[in-house]
């Protein structure tokens, strides 16, 4: 299962604030695995940390705005060491887009997506699902997008052997899609504070700990950021 989440827009704004649109990936075998440690996670770190999070609640979402880098440092580490989640990211820079992409963004957003899998080879045995944030507003319909995939990667390029489903979800029902906002969450802050010309260490080392491997600049060309691997 592949669960993407999104933060920031696609825009022709220049102010350094918008510079970059984030596109979380997160993949997993084993989704209840990664929902059992991901509550666990919350659990102990609230448990243990009373002061600095009373006014968490471990029954209701917990957005990745509200928690400090060390609380996300603590559930990426978890999530490392106990499952098999990878954590991957995509991060658009809207101030070296081609013109035609800034037009119809959820176009923009199928194409990036397309090509960002196209990189993942070695994969023509798996049937994928996908799961989407239906707060995503650059995603105005999973069917278009759905079939876009399966023709440009099961299809055209035997990336994967077929795309079983493309489905939107709700946050606050779903676990996946909160590690997603989480993840995301993290790489909107560091970035937005390297195109503000600031520091923002604590993010970039909950980032580092989640072992990324499969990321993407777009355009490669123009990246300026310092943690991108």
């Amino acid at each position: 299962m592949i669960i993407v989440d999104e933060s920031g827009s696609i825009t022709r704004n220049e102010n350094p604030w918008n510079r970059y649109f984030i596109i979380s990936v997160i993949e997993t075998q084993e989704p209840k695995n990664v929902i059992r440690y991901f509550r666990k996670a919350k659990e102990n770190y609230i448990k243990h940390h009373p002061g600095k999070c009373k006014n968490m609640d471990i029954t209701k979402e917990i957005k990745g705005s509200s928690m400090s880098c060390k609380m996300k440092s603590y559930i990426f580490s978890e999530l490392r060491n106990h499952t098999d989640i990878t954590f991957n990211y995509i991060i658009i820079d809207n101030w070296n887009l081609k013109p035609q992409l800034y037009e119809d963004p959820e176009r923009c957003f199928n194409f990036i997506i397309q090509k960002y899998f196209s990189r993942l080879r070695g994969r023509k045995s798996d049937v994928v699902d996908i799961l989407i944030d239906e707060r995503n507003c650059t995603v105005k319909s999973v069917n278009s997008l759905s079939m876009y995939l399966r023709i440009a990667l099961c299809l055209e390029k035997d990336i994967f052997k077929d795309i079983s489903s493309c489905l939107y979800g709700n946050s606050k029902a779903s676990d996946l899609i909160q590690v997603a906002d989480l993840f995301a969450n993290c790489l909107e802050r560091a970035c937005r504070s390297q195109a503000l010309g600031q520091t923002n260490s604590g993010n970039i080392r909950s980032i580092n700990i989640t072992q990324t491997n499969h990321n993407m600049y777009f355009p490669y060309q123009y990246n300026e950021i310092s943690f991108f691997s």
